[in-house]
């Protein structure tokens, strides 16, 4: 008995040294200005910061109107290393001045319940 429990704390322990075995982060760059009509591309970088090589399905969402470009539907990251993904964003020509967003989610595959998120800040100048 006191074996089977020392095995379970080393086994639990050698866990939280080792790290998470799934994990991942999400940066973006900085707010873009835009006019409408214009392109704009913001660049994700998408970090495996778990321990196995994993698998990321990529979602997006956007102000309604809006379109994106050069967003695959999933990414592979190796463990410990990132990936750049350039998102283009494509203003509609009646955007209207203000501030929007649109936000990259990517959802684990090696654990499904794992997502992480960021915001791109895109803000539209009067014309």
């Amino acid at each position: 008995m006191l074996i089977s429990i020392c095995c379970a704390l080393i086994l639990s322990f050698s866990q939280v040294l080792l790290g998470a075995q799934y994990s991942v982060s999400i940066g973006t760059t900085a707010e873009k200005i835009a006019s409408p009509g214009d392109f704009v591309t913001h660049v994700c970088t998408i970090t495996n910061t778990g321990t196995s090589n994993d698998e990321y399905q990529l979602t997006i969402t956007t102000p309604t109107g809006w379109l994106t470009l050069g967003i695959p539907s999933s990414i592979q990251v190796t463990a410990g290393a990132g990936e750049k993904l350039f998102v283009t964003f494509v203003v509609p020509s009646t955007a209207k001045a203000g501030t929007y967003e649109g936000t990259l989610v990517a959802t684990s595959t090696g654990n499904p319940s794992l997502t992480a998120q960021a915001t791109a800040l895109i803000t539209v100048s009067p014309v």
